[in-house]
């Protein structure tokens, strides 16, 4: 539940076929793109987080997956430095693995944290959820995303 809002928001993925569902502080922006992309923003701006998801099988959504992964920290977060690589876990029933990098801004140089999460709700159905966030964000917000990260489920 998150702390100092109101009842967070069920969002449901992909909308035709649900196949995950996770919770969203109801002040968030979500805007649905193409693709089947989705972003979410905080209310300050600070943390960009961002859904999708690939049907393939485990090894070549993995290894696609974590290439996204290396991109992304290639272009949005400069001098990345990582807190024990890829971790395996359970994640509410489901096979995930999750990575957190600090690193700084390319634009401002500011320091920024990057959070990453691989997950497989079932079948050949696999998700990728991420978020890169200002250091500076509000306390508030940072919370709302850990519990964003925490409440992934299978649908």
């Amino acid at each position: 539940m998150f702390v100092g809002a109101a009842q967070a928001a069920l969002f449901v993925y992909p909308e035709a076929q649900p196949r995950l569902i996770m919770d969203v502080p109801p002040d968030w922006q979500v805007e649905r793109q193409r693709e089947g992309r989705v972003r979410f923003a905080s209310p300050s701006g600070n943390i960009q987080a961002f859904l999708y998801s690939i049907t393939e099988s485990r090894d070549q959504a993995i290894n696609l997956l974590v290439a996204e992964t290396e991109v992304i920290l290639k272009y949005d977060v400069d001098k990345a430095s990582y807190f024990g690589g890829f971790s395996p876990l359970r994640l509410n029933g489901m096979p995930a693995t999750q990575l957190k990098a600090r690193g700084y801004a390319p634009s401002s140089g500011r320091p920024v944290g990057a959070d990453f999460m691989i997950f497989n709700p079932g079948g050949n159905f696999w998700g990728l959820f991420y978020a890169i966030y200002d250091a500076d964000t509000p306390a508030d917000e940072q919370s709302q995303l850990v519990e964003m990260f925490r409440s992934i489920s299978p649908a």
